[in-house]
Protein backbone atom coordinates (compact mmCIF):
# COMPACT_ATOMS: atom_id res chain seq x y z
CA UNK A 1 0.00 0.00 0.00
CA UNK A 2 1.52 3.20 -0.76
CA UNK A 3 2.33 5.44 1.96
CA UNK A 4 1.03 9.23 2.31
CA UNK A 5 3.48 9.96 4.39
CA UNK A 6 6.44 11.92 3.53
CA UNK A 7 9.61 13.10 5.65
CA UNK A 8 11.80 15.47 4.35
CA UNK A 9 14.88 17.76 5.44
CA UNK A 10 13.95 20.64 4.57
CA UNK A 11 10.61 22.74 2.28
CA UNK A 12 12.86 22.63 -0.82
CA UNK A 13 12.71 19.00 -0.58
CA UNK A 14 9.51 18.44 0.58
CA UNK A 15 8.20 20.80 -2.43
CA UNK A 16 10.06 18.92 -4.84
CA UNK A 17 8.45 15.06 -3.75
CA UNK A 18 4.76 17.03 -3.41
CA UNK A 19 4.81 18.30 -7.02
CA UNK A 20 6.16 15.30 -8.33
CA UNK A 21 3.54 13.54 -6.36
CA UNK A 22 0.83 15.37 -7.79
CA UNK A 23 2.24 15.24 -11.77
CA UNK A 24 2.59 11.38 -11.76
CA UNK A 25 1.14 9.95 -8.76
CA UNK A 26 -1.78 11.78 -7.66
CA UNK A 27 -5.47 9.79 -5.88
CA UNK A 28 -8.01 11.62 -8.24
CA UNK A 29 -8.80 13.90 -11.06
CA UNK A 30 -11.94 15.71 -10.08
CA UNK A 31 -13.24 19.30 -10.13
CA UNK A 32 -14.69 21.06 -7.14
CA UNK A 33 -16.85 24.32 -8.72
CA UNK A 34 -15.75 23.56 -11.95
CA UNK A 35 -12.02 24.04 -11.96
CA UNK A 36 -10.76 20.62 -13.11
CA UNK A 37 -7.49 19.73 -10.26
CA UNK A 38 -5.11 16.40 -9.73
CA UNK A 39 -5.55 15.30 -5.89
CA UNK A 40 -4.10 13.54 -3.19
CA UNK A 41 -5.82 13.02 0.17
CA UNK A 42 -4.95 12.95 3.44
CA UNK A 43 -1.04 13.71 2.72
CA UNK A 44 1.38 14.13 5.42
CA UNK A 45 4.62 15.85 5.03
CA UNK A 46 7.12 16.11 7.85
CA UNK A 47 9.92 18.55 7.81
CA UNK A 48 12.62 18.13 10.43
CA UNK A 49 14.92 21.33 10.12
CA UNK A 50 12.21 24.13 10.08
CA UNK A 51 14.38 26.66 9.89
CA UNK A 52 15.26 25.76 5.75
CA UNK A 53 11.84 27.26 5.02
CA UNK A 54 12.41 28.22 1.61
CA UNK A 55 13.45 27.51 -1.95
CA UNK A 56 14.89 28.75 -5.14
CA UNK A 57 14.01 27.37 -8.55
CA UNK A 58 14.64 28.51 -11.73
CA UNK A 59 11.05 28.10 -13.38
CA UNK A 60 8.60 28.24 -10.00
CA UNK A 61 10.52 29.80 -6.79
CA UNK A 62 7.81 31.65 -4.22
CA UNK A 63 7.34 35.64 -4.61
CA UNK A 64 9.24 36.57 -2.46
CA UNK A 65 7.82 40.26 -2.72
CA UNK A 66 4.33 38.74 -1.98
CA UNK A 67 5.83 36.08 0.69
CA UNK A 68 6.92 39.46 2.80
CA UNK A 69 3.89 41.59 2.16
CA UNK A 70 1.32 38.78 3.07
CA UNK A 71 4.13 37.82 6.25
CA UNK A 72 3.39 41.24 7.09
CA UNK A 73 -0.05 41.76 7.34
CA UNK A 74 -0.26 38.51 8.87
CA UNK A 75 2.60 39.48 12.20
CA UNK A 76 0.60 42.75 12.28
CA UNK A 77 -2.64 41.47 12.68
CA UNK A 78 -4.55 43.04 9.81
CA UNK A 79 -7.52 41.46 8.38
CA UNK A 80 -8.11 44.81 5.95
CA UNK A 81 -9.50 43.91 2.30
CA UNK A 82 -7.89 47.31 1.06
CA UNK A 83 -4.35 46.50 2.52
CA UNK A 84 -4.14 42.52 1.41
CA UNK A 85 -5.28 44.04 -2.03
CA UNK A 86 -2.62 46.11 -2.34
CA UNK A 87 -0.66 42.87 -2.12
CA UNK A 88 -2.51 40.65 -4.38
CA UNK A 89 -5.44 42.04 -6.48
CA UNK A 90 -6.59 37.76 -6.12
CA UNK A 91 -8.27 38.88 -2.66
CA UNK A 92 -10.44 41.56 -4.08
CA UNK A 93 -12.69 38.79 -4.94
CA UNK A 94 -13.05 37.21 -1.93
CA UNK A 95 -14.47 39.23 0.90
CA UNK A 96 -17.71 38.64 2.20
CA UNK A 97 -18.21 42.43 3.27
CA UNK A 98 -15.71 44.59 0.75
CA UNK A 99 -14.18 45.30 4.06
CA UNK A 100 -12.68 42.44 5.61
CA UNK A 101 -10.98 38.71 4.63
CA UNK A 102 -11.52 35.84 6.52
CA UNK A 103 -8.26 34.21 5.87
CA UNK A 104 -6.08 36.95 7.66
CA UNK A 105 -4.70 34.33 9.37
CA UNK A 106 -2.67 36.58 11.53
CA UNK A 107 -6.22 38.24 12.38
CA UNK A 108 -7.35 35.10 13.53
CA UNK A 109 -4.36 34.24 15.73
CA UNK A 110 -3.48 37.24 17.78
CA UNK A 111 -6.42 39.47 17.67
CA UNK A 112 -9.51 37.90 17.25
CA UNK A 113 -11.15 37.43 20.96
CA UNK A 114 -12.66 34.06 21.71
CA UNK A 115 -15.37 33.92 24.06
CA UNK A 116 -13.16 33.46 26.65
CA UNK A 117 -11.53 36.23 25.76
CA UNK A 118 -8.51 35.32 24.82
CA UNK A 119 -6.50 34.97 21.37
CA UNK A 120 -5.33 31.54 20.05
CA UNK A 121 -2.02 32.21 20.44
CA UNK A 122 -2.39 33.39 23.87
CA UNK A 123 -4.17 30.11 24.51
CA UNK A 124 -1.66 28.15 22.98
CA UNK A 125 1.08 29.48 24.79
CA UNK A 126 -0.29 29.46 28.59
CA UNK A 127 -1.20 26.13 27.99
CA UNK A 128 2.69 25.58 27.11
CA UNK A 129 3.59 27.61 30.42
CA UNK A 130 0.97 26.08 32.38
CA UNK A 131 2.22 22.41 31.10
CA UNK A 132 5.06 21.50 29.10
CA UNK A 133 3.64 18.41 28.21
CA UNK A 134 0.43 19.72 27.08
CA UNK A 135 -1.92 18.29 24.59
CA UNK A 136 -4.19 21.48 24.60
CA UNK A 137 -1.61 24.01 22.86
CA UNK A 138 -4.19 24.41 19.48
CA UNK A 139 -4.74 27.27 17.50
CA UNK A 140 -8.00 27.60 15.47
CA UNK A 141 -8.25 28.91 12.14
CA UNK A 142 -11.25 27.73 10.72
CA UNK A 143 -14.29 28.16 12.90
CA UNK A 144 -17.99 27.34 13.33
CA UNK A 145 -18.60 31.33 12.09
CA UNK A 146 -17.09 30.66 9.03
CA UNK A 147 -19.40 28.27 7.84
CA UNK A 148 -21.55 29.91 5.44
CA UNK A 149 -21.94 30.58 1.72
CA UNK A 150 -18.11 32.29 0.96
CA UNK A 151 -15.75 32.18 -1.45
CA UNK A 152 -13.36 32.90 1.91
CA UNK A 153 -13.49 30.07 3.71
CA UNK A 154 -10.27 30.12 5.34
CA UNK A 155 -8.02 26.70 4.13
CA UNK A 156 -6.33 26.09 7.16
CA UNK A 157 -8.41 24.06 10.23
CA UNK A 158 -5.82 24.55 12.93
CA UNK A 159 -2.50 23.81 14.36
CA UNK A 160 -1.16 21.58 17.30
CA UNK A 161 2.19 22.93 19.44
CA UNK A 162 4.02 20.16 21.38
CA UNK A 163 6.77 20.09 23.38
CA UNK A 164 8.71 16.81 23.67
CA UNK A 165 12.27 15.93 24.40
CA UNK A 166 12.86 19.68 25.28
CA UNK A 167 11.83 20.24 21.55
CA UNK A 168 8.85 22.46 20.21
CA UNK A 169 7.00 20.55 17.44
CA UNK A 170 4.16 21.87 15.15
CA UNK A 171 1.50 20.31 13.57
CA UNK A 172 -1.03 22.03 10.91
CA UNK A 173 -3.98 20.15 9.36
CA UNK A 174 -5.17 21.98 6.21
CA UNK A 175 -8.49 21.17 4.43
CA UNK A 176 -7.17 22.23 1.31
CA UNK A 177 -3.98 23.10 -0.60
CA UNK A 178 -3.03 24.51 -3.83
CA UNK A 179 0.44 23.09 -4.94
CA UNK A 180 1.13 26.48 -6.55
CA UNK A 181 -0.65 29.22 -5.35
CA UNK A 182 -1.25 28.27 -1.61
CA UNK A 183 1.93 26.10 -0.23
CA UNK A 184 4.94 28.01 -1.21
CA UNK A 185 3.75 30.90 1.31
CA UNK A 186 1.70 28.59 3.90
CA UNK A 187 4.90 26.43 4.87
CA UNK A 188 7.08 29.30 5.52
CA UNK A 189 4.78 30.84 7.61
CA UNK A 190 3.60 28.29 9.87
CA UNK A 191 7.61 27.49 10.12
CA UNK A 192 8.19 30.85 11.44
CA UNK A 193 5.31 30.39 13.51
CA UNK A 194 7.32 27.88 15.35
CA UNK A 195 10.12 30.45 16.15
CA UNK A 196 7.85 33.12 17.31
CA UNK A 197 6.22 30.49 19.92
CA UNK A 198 9.65 29.11 20.88
CA UNK A 199 10.98 33.07 21.84
CA UNK A 200 7.88 33.69 23.96
CA UNK A 201 8.28 30.00 25.63
CA UNK A 202 12.23 30.72 26.57
CA UNK A 203 12.41 32.46 29.30
CA UNK A 204 10.38 29.40 31.32
CA UNK A 205 11.94 26.80 29.18
CA UNK A 206 15.75 28.55 27.93
CA UNK A 207 17.07 25.33 26.63
CA UNK A 208 13.99 24.66 24.05
CA UNK A 209 14.85 24.23 20.48
CA UNK A 210 12.85 23.98 17.42
CA UNK A 211 11.77 20.08 16.53
CA UNK A 212 10.01 19.15 13.63
CA UNK A 213 7.20 20.41 11.47
CA UNK A 214 4.44 18.35 10.56
CA UNK A 215 1.93 19.48 7.50
CA UNK A 216 -1.11 17.40 7.01
CA UNK A 217 -3.67 18.16 4.16
CA UNK A 218 -7.16 16.94 3.49
CA UNK A 219 -6.72 17.43 -0.36
CA UNK A 220 -3.15 18.63 -1.26
CA UNK A 221 -3.91 19.69 -5.43
CA UNK A 222 -3.03 21.06 -8.72
CA UNK A 223 -4.94 23.02 -10.92
CA UNK A 224 -4.93 22.03 -14.55
CA UNK A 225 -3.73 25.66 -15.65
CA UNK A 226 -0.96 24.96 -13.74
CA UNK A 227 0.36 21.20 -14.65
CA UNK A 228 2.55 22.35 -17.10
CA UNK A 229 4.51 25.26 -14.39
CA UNK A 230 5.20 22.15 -11.97
CA UNK A 231 6.12 20.11 -15.28
CA UNK A 232 8.82 22.41 -15.88
CA UNK A 233 9.92 23.27 -12.60
CA UNK A 234 10.50 19.52 -11.94
CA UNK A 235 13.02 19.58 -14.78
CA UNK A 236 15.11 22.21 -12.29
CA UNK A 237 16.76 21.80 -9.27
CA UNK A 238 15.28 22.99 -5.97
CA UNK A 239 17.48 24.85 -3.79
CA UNK A 240 17.34 25.13 -0.33
CA UNK A 241 16.99 28.80 1.08
CA UNK A 242 16.78 29.61 5.08
CA UNK A 243 14.47 32.78 5.88
CA UNK A 244 16.68 35.04 8.27
CA UNK A 245 16.59 33.76 11.97
CA UNK A 246 13.79 35.31 14.18
CA UNK A 247 15.54 36.51 17.30
CA UNK A 248 13.16 39.53 17.94
CA UNK A 249 9.22 38.37 17.95
CA UNK A 250 7.44 40.31 14.81
CA UNK A 251 3.95 39.60 16.60
CA UNK A 252 2.66 42.67 16.74
CA UNK A 253 5.30 44.04 16.75
CA UNK A 254 6.30 45.32 13.35
CA UNK A 255 7.15 49.14 14.09
CA UNK A 256 9.73 48.51 16.92
CA UNK A 257 12.62 49.48 15.62
CA UNK A 258 14.67 47.07 17.77
CA UNK A 259 12.56 44.81 15.49
CA UNK A 260 13.11 46.10 11.97
CA UNK A 261 17.02 45.93 13.18
CA UNK A 262 16.77 42.55 13.43
CA UNK A 263 18.14 40.43 10.57
CA UNK A 264 14.72 38.92 9.85
CA UNK A 265 13.08 42.44 10.34
CA UNK A 266 15.31 43.89 8.03
CA UNK A 267 14.81 41.10 5.59
CA UNK A 268 10.95 41.59 5.85
CA UNK A 269 11.00 45.24 5.20
CA UNK A 270 13.34 44.50 2.35
CA UNK A 271 11.69 45.18 -1.04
Amino acid sequence: METKYLSCESFAEAYKNLSSLLVSNYDYETSPRGFKIKERLNQVIKITNPYSNLFYNEKRSPSLKYLKEELKLYFSGNNSLEDFTKASKFWAQLSDDNTTINSAYGYLLFKDLNIHNTTQWNWAKQSLLLDISSRQAILHFNSPKHQKSTADFPCTVYGSFHIRDNKLHFTVCMRSNDCVRGVHFDFPFFMLLMQCMQLELLEKYPNLELGEYTHFVNSLHLYERDYSIIEEALSYGFKEVFIPKITINPILNLENPEFKNSEFGKWLGGV
